[in-house]
């Protein structure tokens, strides 16, 4: 089943922007699939951990209104999983900070 995070603008005032991260928490179950959507309307940098969805970290560049290729989680056993989103150098929160967890 495909699931997606959105990272947008929160709230942009005086030059000071706030990202955030919609939903906080995911779950996902095996053989689903993640995909980042950006909507911030600028670049979103993802960061991922070595493990579900590769044997090495992930980081990638999201661009405004793009989607970033889908992860699919590996056929392993259930687990917490932390990820970032970074838009001008300014990280994304979502509801579980100060990391953002895919609750498996």
């Amino acid at each position: 089943m495909a699931k997606k995070v959105r990272v947008y603008v929160y709230k942009k005032t005086e030059g000071i922007d706030e990202y955030r991260v919609f939903p906080g928490v995911v779950v996902l179950e095996k053989n689903d699939d993640l995909e980042l959507v950006n909507v911030s309307g600028d670049v979103a940098i993802w960061r991922m951990p070595a493990g579900p969805f590769s044997n090495l970290p992930v980081t990638e560049s999201v661009p405004n209104k793009h989607g970033k290729t889908k992860k699919v989680l590996a056929n392993a056993d259930a687990q917490a999983v932390e990820y970032e989103v970074l838009v001008n150098g300014k990280k994304a929160k979502g509801n579980s900070d100060p990391v953002i967890i895919i609750d498996l």
